[in-house]
């Protein structure tokens, strides 16, 4: 009868102990038990790798950690600091009485040295572990560590050492570092907290900026350069710019051709790009100087000044004066000339179409407001003469219609239409013929109880009135008409109612003012007997009564 086969990691295929294995293993397991009895661990705490320290004092933390209590009896007293700084790995700062070698169970332990320059260096930590069975040296991992205590340099450059405004101002910077920059700031307050920031490149590099100036004053340009341990370097330069522009001044006026009397509203606005200080309006008229002071701040302002003009013909030099703080000066000058009020148009003042029986003063009114005395072109029965008078005696010398037009000139380029196209046609007639008169009556003989008709026909180039006077009921009897035309016709009947000489008087005018008078005298007979009409003092007497 078959036996089963032992099977397990320590039998081999015929199911025998593998004797060999098993003191392999042995070997093996009790190799790790060692290691892990006399090992030590060391954990850097800082600087970080690929720190950056700006101080040379520097302070290596860590954590070592090892078992005292095992059968081996660890114990690390002595740690130092390896680098390569040599250009060899070795031991470069060894432990010290300064330095604190602790279990990492019971706190960090410390290594502080200060270093003699500014480099870049890999460095660990070693520690001496020391055991029953004799010391092993362990070490951490390497860590690299920049130590950079100087700051960098930075020079600055210029192109202009007295800059104007409008000069372009390059402001250079070079600068250079030992280990490496990290960035720099370029700021200036020419238009207020001005800043500019970028990074640079290796140990040495070149930083610029432009900048035209537009006004003066003084102003601070400063570069600042930062290495990669935040080592700063400043450098500052005060630059002044000299207020080499004028300020600006443009006027301008409410009107530009005033006339005598006008309000002139008189109106600068400034500029200057850097401050105004004072300001000035000045103007001569009449030979009367003005000067209007003002004070002015900022950079931008406006004055102004109304005045009336009080003079024609006058050319006025208005002119605005403006100064800056750095006494720059502007002015800006404009000639205005007053302009030429023209006359009225003349108006006569007599009645158009007036009709006169010898010649007549024919005056006019005409006015100019700039006080020139005008000069009158009178234009009267086809011909022109000029004068000064606002009148003039007509020279008619037969009867008719004359036609007057009268212009004026101021001599200054002012004149006026005709008056005849202003007030239309004006006109005088002359006329020195008396109206014709005829009458004629219906009876030639009255006597008491007729009725008279007396009758007038007349003419005239322009007959205007008649009037009738008679005195045939012994008082004088007044009859009026008005006539109008070339002929009319008057008349009057009367009744005679008594005998006697009546006289009939007519009286005609003309619209010249010639009168005609007809007078005619009739004999009115008496034809009535007496009326006697008697009485008595009694009607019926007795002897011896008188009556």
């Amino acid at each position: 009868m078959s036996s089963l086969k032992k099977r397990g990691i320590f039998y081999n295929r015929e199911g025998k102990l593998n004797l060999g294995l098993i003191l392999f293993t042995s070997i093996l397991v009790f190799a790790l038990v060692s290691m892990i009895a006399y090992s030590v661990t060391i954990m850097q705490v800082s600087p970080s790798d690929n720190a950056v320290n700006n101080s040379r004092a520097a302070n290596f933390t860590f954590n070592v950690t090892w078992s005292p209590n095992d059968n081996a009896g660890e114990n690390v007293t002595n740690c130092s600091i390896w680098t390569n700084i040599s250009g060899t790995w070795a031991e470069t700062y060894a432990n010290s009485s300064t330095n604190t070698i602790v279990n990492g169970s019971v706190g960090f332990s410390h290594i502080n040295f200060s270093l003699s320059a500014d480099q870049v260096f890999k460095w660990s930590v070693a520690c001496w572990n020391t055991t029953d069975s004799g010391a092993s040296l362990n070490f951490s991992t390497n860590r690299t560590l920049t130590v950079d205590a100087t700051a960098p340099i930075i020079n600055t450059t210029f192109n202009i050492t007295s800059p104007l405004i409008g000069d372009v101002f390059n402001y250079t910077g070079n600068a250079t570092d030992n280990i490496a920059f990290a960035n720099y700031n370029w700021s200036t307050n020419y238009s207020g907290a001005s800043t500019l920031l970028a990074s640079l490149i290796g140990t040495s590099d070149q930083v610029s900026s432009k900048v035209t100036f537009t006004r003066g004053g003084i102003f601070n340009f400063t570069i600042t350069i930062m290495d990669v341990a935040n080592n700063t370097k400043q450098n500052s330069t005060l630059i002044t710019v000299s207020d080499n522009a004028a300020p600006v001044v443009n006027t301008s006026f409410n009107v530009t051709s005033p006339v005598i009397n006008s309000v002139i509203n008189f109106t600068a606005n400034l500029s200057d790009e850097t401050e105004l200080s004072t300001a000035n309006l000045t103007y001569n008229i009449s030979g009367v100087l003005t000067k209007i002071n003002f004070t002015v701040t900022g950079t931008s302002a406006s004055i102004s000044n109304i005045t009336a003009i009080p003079t024609a013909h006058a050319v006025i030099n208005f002119t605005a004066y403006v100064t800056d703080a750095n006494n720059n000066v502007k002015q800006n000058s404009t000639l205005i000339t007053v302009a030429n009020t023209a006359p009225t148009p003349p108006l006569i003042s007599n009645t158009t179409g007036m009709n006169v029986t010898g010649n007549a003063t024919i005056n006019w009114t005409s006015t100019d407001a700039d006080g020139d005395a005008p000069t009158f072109t009178v234009y009267f029965n086809g011909g022109s003469f000029t004068t000064t008078d606002h009148n003039f005696t007509t020279n008619m010398t037969a009867d008719g219609t004359y036609f007057l037009n009268v212009s004026a000139d101021d001599g200054f380029g002012g004149t006026t239409l005709n008056s005849s196209f202003v007030y239309g046609v004006w006109s005088i007639t002359l006329d020195t013929t008396f109206p014709v008169v005829n009458t004629s009556f219906n009876i030639t003989s009255p006597v008491i109880g007729d009725v008279f008709n007396f009758t007038a026909n007349v003419t005239d180039s322009n007959v205007k009135n008649a009037t009738w006077t008679h005195n045939a009921t012994g008082a004088i009897t007044t009859t009026n008409f008005q006539l109008t035309g070339t002929a009319a016709q008057v008349s009057n009947i009367t009744t005679f109612t008594r005998a006697g000489v009546v006289r009939f008087n007519l009286s005609v005018t003309d619209f010249a003012g010639n009168v005609n008078h007809s007078s005619t005298i009739i004999t009115v007979t008496d034809n009535i007997a007496p009326v006697v009409n008697t009485s008595f003092n009694t009607t019926s007497p007795i002897v011896g009564s008188v009556i």
